[in-house]
């Protein structure tokens, strides 16, 4: 069972980053009605391009023993690189042509990784905006030509690079900071989902894309799914756990939460507002949904 349950684990890493059409609103032409929509196709999109290469993998499994075997030849190579490898060697004597292959996946890590900045330099754009961060005043910078935050793009981008230097290390870094990654990305889903079903506002009207009556029914699933792929995360993959098999992301997420709680008890609660709206809620321009304060009177 418990194997099972990490097995769900890749499905859930690749599914990942439907939220990136929410980033990108500024950018986006009648977002109101057509920035949900990319989320579900997202989702089906991955489920139906993914799944035929799922099978073809599993249907190439000749022997699971020599696949997880350190001594057979292909000791610190990925198991699927071995598995193509050995499925065309098998076929055609050679397994040189099985690297072909590896542009779906490398497209994709290509894609997602293009997306992963995408939408982070747009969270550190409007964070800035807000004066919620460090440095605020670079990151919320927009090219003139592009109309593109520039500054935050570079500033992830580089983030981005430095992070992903511990992945030379090996598996172990790698599978921490997908962790890491995936129930960071899981509580920030959770959060503000399960804030809208405890917290209904009369305030907060539908927009165009709505679920209507089955907006609250769907939200409980999602957020009761969400805390459970956390945990998930959060449970090593590996036995005897070990230094090289210990599950970091425990540490890294917690330790993250507190560093975050810390920063607003002692400091943001202080001075931080809430977010800034660029533009007014009068009887000529009305904030129809995604405002949490009343509407203000006329003056």
């Amino acid at each position: 069972m418990y194997i099972c349950l990490l097995g769900l684990l890749p499905a859930v890493w690749s599914l990942l980053g439907y939220d990136s059409a929410a980033h990108m609103i500024e950018e986006t032409k009648e977002a109101d009605a057509v920035a949900g929509w990319p989320m579900p196709y997202a989702v089906a999109l991955s489920g139906i391009s993914g799944l035929p290469f799922l099978i073809a993998l599993t249907l190439c499994i000749q022997d699971v023993g020599q696949l997880t075997d350190s001594d057979n030849g292909f000791d610190g190579i990925n198991i699927v690189a071995q598995l193509l490898w050995q499925a065309y060697k098998t076929r055609f004597s050679t397994g040189i042509a099985s690297l072909s292959l590896f542009a779906i996946p490398l497209g994709a890590n290509f894609i997602s990784a293009l997306y992963s900045i995408t939408s982070a330099s747009r969270m550190l754009f409007g964070l800035s905006r807000d004066q919620a961060i460090p440095f605020s005043t670079t990151w919320q910078k927009v090219d003139e030509s592009s109309g593109a935050p520039h500054c935050a793009v570079w500033g992830v981008t580089g983030a981005s690079f430095i992070l992903g230097l511990p992945l030379l290390n090996g598996v172990t870094a790698f599978s921490a900071t997908t962790s890491i990654a995936c129930a960071g990305l899981a509580l920030t889903y959770s959060l503000p989902i399960l804030l809208r079903i405890l917290f209904r506002s009369n305030y907060l009207e539908a927009g165009p894309f709505t679920l209507g009556r089955w907006s609250i029914p769907v939200g409980v699933v999602a957020c009761a799914w969400l805390l459970f792929e956390t945990a998930m995360f959060m449970l090593p993959t590996a036995y005897p756990v070990t230094s090289q098999t210990f599950n970091y992301a425990p540490v890294a997420v917690g330790g993250s939460l507190v560093l975050i709680v810390a920063s607003w008890l002692l400091s943001a609660r202080f001075w931080f507002s809430g977010p800034k709206v660029d533009v007014d809620n009068s009887d000529a321009v009305r904030i129809r949904y995604w405002v949490s304060d009343p509407p203000r009177s006329a003056n």
